[in-house]
This record gives structure tokens, C-alpha cells and sequence, in this order.
């Protein structure tokens, strides 16, 4: 099954690692950054791709925090996109990182 994904990931953006873990219908979702820089990726946006689907957008959390959503039946995976700047519209994307497809019910 073919899960969105961007056309090409854009130069000069690192590497992200995005875990998901869902139980009973709740998923929860965690990123980290290849290094510890806080003005480098202070906040990912946590977007959800289903198959087929464009993704939706979640929320803005910190590396080390946990959002967490109730999701129905389905393939899917987690992206997150941080950003160098605490202002989306002026920052620069700084990492990309998808999670593993997983599926629920």
C-alpha cells in the first residue's frame, strides 16, 4: 500500500526519527533529532498520512514529548518536521523524519 510521501525530501534538512506506539486505538507519537540543538529543532510539526491519503496535521510538540490521538482503522505513518525557528513562516526546515508504516485494527 502507498503511503504519502513528499516528492523529494529538500537539501540541507537532517534526518529525524519518528516512534509510534498504538494501543486500543490511541496512538502516541515521539521525535528525536540527530543532535541535541535546541535552535535547530526546538518543535516538530507531527503530521498523519494514511494510505492514500494527504497527511493531517496533529500538532507542534518538543523532542521528548508525547502526542497522543485517537485514530480509527487503517495503515498509516507519522511524519514529523522541525524547524529552525520558533516562527513556521520564517524558519527554515531543519529535519524531516517519517516512522514506520503500522497498522490498526
Amino acid at each position: 500500500m502507498r503511503l504519502w510521501r513528499r516528492q523529494a525530501e529538500p537539501a540541507g534538512t537532517a534526518a529525524l526519527t519518528v516512534r509510534t506506539v498504538v494501543d486500543s486505538g490511541r496512538l502516541s507519537v515521539t521525535w528525536a533529532a540527530p543532535v541535541a540543538d535546541a535552535g535547530e529543532y526546538a518543535h516538530a510539526r507531527v503530521f498523519l498520512a494514511a494510505a492514500g491519503c494527504a497527511p493531517e496535521f496533529l500538532g507542534v510538540i518538543a523532542p521528548s514529548a508525547t502526542l497522543t490521538v485517537d485514530i480509527g482503522p487503517g495503515t498509516y505513518t507519522a511524519i514529523a518536521e522541525s524547524y529552525s525557528s520558533g516562527s513556521w513562516g520564517g524558519g527554515r526546515l531543519s529535519g524531516i523524519g517519517r516512522s514506520d508504516e503500522f497498522t490498526v485494527g
